[in-house]
């Protein structure tokens, strides 16, 4: 049991190392997605939902684009789109 906590300790330790500016707290990403952009990928999950459920994708289809609803669905509720991070982009109103 000992041995676990000096583990969490040193992970602690080296977070706030390579972060100087962290404070010791526990760095999060930055939301990157404004509301239009999440209500339009949360819409269009939906929308691929329905039309698996009401058949009109199937097969290889609609497994990729479940996928891609799931991850539309995802970014939408945590408000941050890996993929903008790279690019600098952002949909979020300042």
């Amino acid at each position: 049991m000992k041995k676990v906590y000096r583990l969490k300790n040193l992970h602690r330790s080296s977070e706030t190392k390579s972060n100087p500016n962290n404070n010791g707290e526990v760095s999060t990403m930055k939301q990157n997605m404004g509301n239009i952009d999440r209500i339009i990928r949360t819409l269009l999950a939906v929308l691929v939902g329905i039309l698996y459920y009401t058949e009109v994708i199937s097969g290889t289809t609609a497994v990729i684009m479940g996928i891609i609803a799931i991850v539309f669905l995802l970014t939408s509720l945590i408000s941050t789109c890996p993929l903008y991070m790279p690019f600098g982009l952002s949909t979020k109103k300042k």
